[in-house]
């Protein structure tokens, strides 16, 4: 299902600022496909990027975006001593006093040795990898509430479909007495008419003309079955907290299955093109199940 997800993550420290975006982005894919941005000074995160985002998804191909933004220096800057710059100007004054000559000015004291002194921020002092994987958690907690809204509405058109699907099955095994039936009195056509024309009956024959009408139009295994799967498909689809997507795609598979069989055994057009508007249903089904977990 689709989602959508976005976090700014700040982190100031002397002189710099940094926001760091961090977005997940979901969309329909039957494997888990996860797909980084992050930078190269971020790129060592991915693996635990990953394992957190195991933890909540197992579908979907996802994008996980992070974009930094800078504000000021973070390479080596001018930090300034205010205690021995203070220290130095009331001693270079007294002195100055004291000598008789003109007191020393704010530039002399900053050139003094240790007043200013060039200071460089550690990978360790401003590591922002926790932020960032915190960042990453609340992303996907918003990806997936949109996802959870997203599959509200769909747990509603899959159940349509499904329902759907039971009225075709059960329209097949209502329509199939009349086919037998209809079968039957063109086979005791054709028995008269063989009697007619050889004045006898081949008991052979005919045997296997019967087994043949039986075997093509008995389909109570296969309306068997089908129900089976659409009252498994159902209790999987409302199972808490969400049904299996991988089961929920093998059921729609099997009730392919079976469709084809019944379409295959009967061979009546009205019984055919019930058929066709099951595995019609169906096929809108396995692109909904898709997008479930």
């Amino acid at each position: 299902m689709t989602g959508f997800g976005s976090v700014v993550v700040t982190r100031s420290s002397p002189g710099v600022e940094r926001r760091y975006t961090v977005t997940v982005k979901t969309v329909n894919h039957r494997h888990l496909d996860l797909k980084f941005r992050l930078g190269k000074e971020l790129v060592h995160l991915e693996p635990q990027i990953a394992k957190r985002l195991r933890k909540h998804m197992s579908r979907g191909h996802i994008d996980i975006i992070v974009e930094t933004q800078r504000s000021g220096s973070d390479s080596n800057r001018l930090v300034l001593d205010h205690q021995l710059a203070s220290d130095l100007f009331q001693d270079a004054t007294s002195l100055a006093s004291e000598l008789g000559v003109a007191p020393p000015s704010l530039g002399d004291i900053l050139r003094m040795p240790g007043v200013l002194a060039q200071h460089t921020v550690s990978d360790a002092e401003d590591d922002p990898s926790h932020d960032i994987l915190q960042g990453v958690v609340q992303a996907t907690m918003a990806a997936l509430s949109m996802r959870q809204t997203e599959g509200v509405s769909l747990q509603s058109d899959i159940q349509n479909r499904i329902q759907r699907l039971s009225e075709c099955v059960e329209t097949i095994k209502g329509a199939v007495p009349a086919l037998v039936a209809e079968q039957f009195a063109r086979l005791q056509a054709r028995v008269s008419q063989m009697v007619r024309d050889t004045g006898s009956v081949d008991s052979h024959r005919l045997e296997t003309e019967l087994a043949l009408l039986a075997d093509k139009c008995d389909v109570s295994e296969e309306v068997s079955r089908v129900r089976s799967h659409l009252t498994q498909f159902e209790d999987e689809l409302l199972r808490e907290p969400y049904g299996s997507g991988k089961k929920l795609a093998f059921l729609t598979q099997e009730l392919h299955r079976e469709f084809n069989t019944i379409g295959s055994k009967v061979g009546d057009p009205a019984i055919i093109t019930v058929v066709i508007e099951a595995k019609t249903e169906l096929e809108k089904v396995r692109e909904q199940v898709a997008n479930i977990e």
